[in-house]
């Protein structure tokens, strides 16, 4: 009776654990909850995301969609999404939701609605409104800081170098303070008050022309890759079937004039693309016939094969890899 009693106890625990993981598959992290008319919003998101950039971010006022016209922007760093909004001088319950994106959750494409909610209200607290909400640069950089009520005392601590800068602002007025990022390389914090601001900074390497080898073309022109690598499924044959897959260009430079060959039994929509650095699009797929053993097509750009996918049929089993 008690091994019974310990295995009905435990299996609660063992789902739990089990759905943890799979809940924060995708997840939204604001910077905190309630915030004041004006101030700024911060949010990191994490997940699989195949697409996704600041058009797929809405704010909503209960079920309405509002229209924000501050300053907002979304960043890609170390797997990571860095977003940020000035948030409007309007009060009640908002939450941010994020629309027509894709991402993989156990290995399935999904585009799901992401939804995480938060307040606008205005209280008495010594709050600031800062813009950037983060920092990606290979330069000296502003941040701007407005008070948001009273008159406030601002010091700022820059963790590169130890930067400590101090200054007194009005309620309602702008300050700018600037920092040095010289020769200055990776992720750093900027503390202002009791708000954090994510650093990014790098260097621009300068290539000479006429020396750049035919492996670092393939690096930084050549990063076609198909989203998912891997999809398996039971077919029958003679059936018509479609897929859709991603093509994401993960290179440093914008790719005109992709086409697809090989041979194939899916025809492919679009025939021809345009993809821009860090950009995914999405191909339709669909089989005109499965009779043979290997169909592989390749995707190139005006100069060489650049990512091939092959979908492979094994008596009832259809292998995409």
């Amino acid at each position: 009776m008690k091994k019974e009693i310990a295995l009905i106890l435990a299996l609660p625990i063992l789902l739990f654990l089990f759905v943890i993981p799979f809940l924060q598959a995708i997840q939204i992290s604001l910077s905190k909850e309630n915030y004041e008319p004006g101030e700024t919003l911060q949010a990191e998101i994490t997940g699989n995301f195949i697409s996704l950039n600041k058009d797929n971010i809405f704010i909503y006022k209960e079920d309405n969609l509002r229209a924000f016209s501050g300053i907002s922007n979304l960043i890609l760093q170390d797997k990571i999404y860095y977003y940020f909004i000035i948030l409007s001088n309007q009060e009640g319950n908002f939450s941010l939701k994020i629309k027509n994106s894709y991402y993989l959750r156990a290995g399935e494409l999904r585009s799901d609605e992401i939804v995480k909610n938060f307040t606008i209200k205005k209280t008495n607290q010594s709050l600031l409104s800062i813009n950037p909400g983060f920092v990606l640069t290979d330069k000296d950089f502003t941040v701007k800081i407005k008070s948001l009520s009273g008159n406030q005392d601002i010091t700022a601590f820059f963790d590169a170098e130890n930067q400590t800068k101090t200054l007194s602002i009005k309620e309602d007025f702008e300050e700018k303070i600037v920092f040095s990022s010289f020769n200055l390389t990776g992720k750093y914090s900027l503390k202002i008050n009791d708000y954090t601001i994510p650093v990014f900074l790098y260097q621009k390497i300068n290539n000479t022309k006429g020396n750049t080898t035919e492996n670092e073309t393939d690096k930084t022109i050549n990063r076609l890759e198909f989203i998912p690598k891997d999809i398996k499924g039971t077919v029958t044959s003679g059936e018509n079937y479609s897929f859709k897959i991603f093509l994401k260009n993960s290179g440093e430079k914008n790719l005109t004039n992709i086409t697809f060959s090989g041979s194939l039994v899916f025809s492919i929509r679009p025939e021809i693309l345009d993809l821009n650095s860090n950009e995914s699009k999405i191909l339709n797929l669909k089989s005109t016939s499965l009779s043979s053993s290997t169909s592989l097509f390749a995707a190139r750009t005006t100069s060489r094969p650049a990512s091939s996918f092959s979908l492979t049929r094994k008596g009832q089993s259809l292998t995409c890899s």
